[in-house]
């Protein structure tokens, strides 16, 4: 989105660019699968079947791999440009009309604590949200945590939040249903920039 929120402009061409670089991957040189919107494991369930050698993933999606007969380990995203990832949380929310307001509070203060929080650290790759529990490298486990698990430390001062692209979650989610057919090579990305950024533009004026 434009520095003030109000146009689209997903035409640019360093979003053309690397959807190419993309697609090439995908249709040209054929070393990535094809994406599929309908299935959002798909990457953890090839890298675990042991039929692609590098996934983009998450810390909660590595929770997939415990218990697995692989070898594995965690590295920063390969940049061009300039070094970025994306940066995703969590939360515990607590309905307002709740009749257990006080019973909810209580568990989330347990949830949030750092006896919940370490155990969350000592179980899974899920980084804790207490700092010092997430930082604390007496609680890594090398039966569960990779060896080089700790470095999200080294990309959080570059990672971007979902928020920065300026979306709504229900916008997030048309525009990847809008992307469907650049994925299904049934549009180049030019065609799909430009059309998905009309489509934006045009709602939001309407």
């Amino acid at each position: 989105m434009s520095d003030d929120g109000k146009r689209c402009m997903f035409a640019i061409e360093r979003n053309i660019e690397a959807l190419q670089f993309c697609i090439s991957l995908m249709y040209r040189h054929q070393v990535s699968p094809i994406y599929s919107h309908a299935n959002t494991a798909l990457a953890e369930s090839l890298f675990v079947k042991q039929r692609v050698a590098m996934i983009m993933t998450t810390y909660y999606c590595m929770n997939e791999f415990r218990d697995r007969s692989i070898e594995w380990d965690v590295l920063p995203m390969p940049q061009k440009r300039q070094k970025a990832t994306l940066l995703l949380g969590g939360a515990l929310a607590m309905n307002a009309k709740s009749e257990r307001k006080r019973l909810a509070q209580r568990l989330i203060d347990f949830m949030t604590g750092t006896v919940a929080q370490m155990m969350l650290k000592s179980y899974s790759n899920t980084i804790p949200a207490l700092r010092s529990v997430a930082e604390d490298a007496k609680l890594l486990n090398p039966h569960i945590h990779p060896e080089h698990y700790n470095y999200f430390l080294d990309v959080l001062p570059y990672a971007k939040p979902l928020s920065s692209l300026g979306l709504g979650e229900r916008e997030i989610g048309r525009l990847c249903d809008e992307l469907d057919l650049l994925w299904a090579n049934m549009e180049s990305p030019e065609e799909a920039c430009a059309r998905i950024e009309a489509k934006f533009n045009g709602e939001r004026s309407g």
